[in-house]
Parts: C-alpha cells; sequence; structure tokens
C-alpha cells in the first residue's frame, strides 16, 4: 500500500513539489554545465563531461529537464492547448509497471493501471499482474 500511495504522489500532475538529489547535484554544477552548454555540447555529452569531471552521475532525463528549466527557460516550446472537456466526458488510461514483488507463489512482476479524468484530473491506481484485458476491466 506504501508503494501505490509513493506512486500516486509521483504520477499526480504537478509532481512532488521539491527536487531531489540529483537535480541538487546539477544546480551544485550549473556553471560547468553552462560552459559546456555554451561550447556547444548537448545534454548526452554535458552528463559525459560532468561524470568526467567530477564522478557525478545524474539520470540523462533529470540533466535534461534541469537544463530546459534553469538554463533555457526562454527555449521551450508553446504550451498546446487541448479542448476543454465536460465533467465526466473523458478518461485517460495508461499501464504503468511497477516492478517485482516477492508474494507467497515467488516474484510477480506488478502493473498499476492509472485513470485520470480530464477535467477534474482526480487520478485513480489499480494495482494488476498483468496488462491483458481482462484485468484492465477488472481496474475500471
Amino acid at each position: 500500500e506504501g508503494l501505490l500511495v509513493q506512486i500516486q504522489a509521483e504520477i499526480r500532475p504537478g509532481g512532488p513539489a521539491e527536487r531531489g538529489a540529483t537535480w541538487r547535484l546539477c544546480d551544485a554544477h550549473r556553471d560547468a554545465i553552462q560552459g559546456w552548454l555554451k561550447d556547444g555540447a548537448r545534454g548526452p555529452k554535458v552528463a559525459e563531461l560532468l561524470m568526467g569531471a567530477s564522478g557525478v552521475e545524474v539520470p540523462l532525463r533529470t540533466l535534461s529537464r534541469f537544463i530546459q528549466t534553469e538554463l533555457r527557460p526562454e527555449r521551450r516550446a508553446p504550451t498546446v492547448r487541448l479542448a476543454e472537456h465536460p465533467p465526466g466526458k473523458v478518461l485517460e488510461i495508461d499501464h504503468v509497471e511497477l516492478g517485482t514483488v516477492t508474494l507467497a507463489e515467488g516474484p510477480v512482476k506488478l502493473w498499476a493501471l492509472v485513470c485520470v479524468a480530464v477535467h477534474s484530473r482526480h487520478a485513480f491506481l489499480w494495482p494488476c499482474r498483468s496488462t491483458r484485458v481482462d484485468e484492465l476491466i477488472d481496474g475500471l
């Protein structure tokens, strides 16, 4: 149950309010990252240079988000507005792989069915063992 609460907090629109440790590592090396970007390096090369220069390993996705939001906010693409939907008309549905858990019968891959109401942004999370249609129907 604790894992499901944690996952739901992570997928909630807006995400967690505070930045993680890897973001703080990027911020601590801000000047070096800016210098590499000015020299023409892109995300993967910056990650490689950061690892070589300081031994700091940061996931490429985190580094890319840091560069996009902190160092190059003017390059952000314009937001595409989607049509407004009335309450109760549109539900976004997706499966997320949670990982493997050990149950009485042994290791089992665990999935989650994630449903988000477009109008209210309320989220529902249903743990399941597969992405089969019968599991989808059970979750819905």
